[in-house]
């Protein structure tokens, strides 16, 4: 037998592993949480659907824990199993801690939002003009986004102003504060940008400053060569067997854009410091969490403030942030009525954001992924299918409202396919939901095709009027 058949039986019988291992600790809980078999119970099914070897979660209201758990396997290869003091990585959970860096340097008068960062980088002089710090934050800037291009070979090792070099390479997407666009590259300038303004390597500003003060024990940023107690493995999977990772070179496995090591009551502590407006000022998260209007008045298509997503899900307000990266996934959300739940998981395709809201729909079901098809809804819902292909083609449709196409520009549509699922004949759309407001009737699909998005259609008389999409 080769050992790629020894992986596959081995990791066959994950689920089975995963169910009959789980450690769970409540942490300040009183009185004791009643709803933990029911949370358990949730993770154990979720991670064997999705063949997640190990995963940490944890509850708190109003900045206080109501439970926290463990699960599974932190190392396949030692089979170490994973505790509350397993360290993960952060992937992009990491930008609101780049982003609070930037408020700090802010409350210390070091800088201002709205100061441009070309002075900051005179080796690509000239190339970055007009772009201001809010808009590399905010995703506005227009710097492209390196995993679009192949330029940066993530084996090797670069200096920071060879990296800006590379980053600067590409031409802007679109003028500075114009548009949305997700880009790691962005947040890869802001660290540098930390170090240029403060004199201090982001993550030691970090240390010092936000780490230590929210007693935040073990969280720092990635070293590869570094004996890490408690580092769990982080794993891949392409519809096969679990994989480790390709390697990263040390420089890119540091960068602003989400490099962190955390354990969950690392992040428990971090949301106890949000709440209780330490060492950020109130002004400052507020700052952080606002989606301010585009130049031309109109709502960005993406909720996305400084480092942290703003968004409604099924009518309730959730400030989020997800991130992936070298075999590992995590998510932080927190919701309007003071709930918050956090998850780190070793498998980098963990579908971190639906297990998140299953986890808080325990607590308010109303927060619970929307799932099941509406009865009788196929054939209207192929219909509303047609019509979105037709918008985002800047066709028309006879369902298409006759404003909707001065909405739904090439801009907002450029903005759309890069942030969500496009959807094409072969998406699986379906309709959950509906709600009727006066003359104006909402239904809410699941697009589900490489990734799960949500899409809101508003119609009237009989013609859709109004599309807002958001993440799983």
């Amino acid at each position: 037998m080769n050992n790629n058949s020894k992986k596959r039986t081995f990791v066959s019988s994950m689920p089975l592993l995963l169910a009959s291992l789980v450690w769970a600790t409540v942490s300040h809980a009183e009185p004791a949480f009643q709803k933990a078999s029911e949370v358990d119970d949730t993770m154990r099914s979720l991670m064997s659907q999705q063949n997640i070897p190990g995963a940490v979660v944890t509850i708190l209201k109003d900045g206080k824990p109501l439970y926290t758990a463990a699960y599974g396997i932190s190392n396949l290869e030692t089979k170490t199993p994973a505790t509350t003091a397993t360290v993960f990585q952060s992937g992009s959970v990491g930008k609101m801690f780049t982003s609070s860096a930037i408020m700090l340097l802010v409350q210390d008068g070091k800088i201002k939002l709205d100061d441009p960062i070309a002075p900051f980088f005179p080796e690509v002089k000239g190339v970055w003009d007009g772009i201001t710090i809010r808009q590399v934050m905010l995703q506005r800037s227009g710097i492209r986004d390196y995993e679009e291009f192949n330029s940066i070979d993530i084996k090797q090792n670069y200096s920071d102003e060879q990296l800006i070099g590379l980053l600067s390479s590409k031409a802007l997407d679109f003028p500075p504060g114009t548009q949305y666009r997700y880009s790691n590259s962005g947040y890869i300038a802001l660290g540098i940008l930390i170090k240029r303004a403060s004199g201090k390597f982001y993550g030691d500003l970090l240390q010092e400053r936000l780490f230590s003060q929210c007693n935040m024990k073990t969280a720092q940023v990635n070293v590869l060569k570094s004996i890490i107690p408690n580092r769990a493995a982080g794993y891949v999977s392409n519809e096969g067997p679990l994989e480790n990772p390709g390697p990263v070179a040390q420089t890119l496995s540091e960068t602003a854009d989400g490099s962190l090591l955390l354990t969950i009551n690392d992040l428990a502590a971090w949301d106890a410091c949000l709440s209780n407006n330490k060492p950020l000022t109130r002004e400052s998260v507020a700052t952080e969490w606002e989606v301010p209007l585009m130049p031309d008045g109109t709502q960005p298509v993406t909720g996305y403030g400084t480092g942290w997503r703003n968004n409604v899900v099924n009518g309730h307000r959730v400030i989020d942030h997800s991130g992936s990266f070298q075999g590992f996934r995590a998510h932080y959300a927190r919701f309007e009525n003071g709930l918050s739940v956090a998850l780190l998981t070793n498998l980098e395709s963990a579908r971190g954001s639906y297990i998140v809201r299953r986890v808080a729909g325990i607590i308010e079901p109303g927060l619970l992924p929307l799932e099941k098809e509406i009865a009788g809804s196929a054939a209207e819902t192929q219909k509303t299918k047609s019509a979105i292909i037709a918008l985002m083609n800047g066709s028309n449709d006879p369902l298409l409202g006759s404003d909707i196409h001065k909405v739904f520009d090439n801009k907002h549509v450029e903005e759309i396919e890069s942030s969500f699922i496009k959807v094409t004949p072969d998406t699986n759309l379906v309709q959950v939901n509906e709600e009727k407001d006066n003359s104006v009737t909402l239904r809410t699909y699941k697009a589900t095709g490489k990734k799960v998005n949500y899409i809101n259609a508003e119609f009237a008389d009989n013609k859709i009027v109004g599309l807002k999409f958001s993440a799983e």
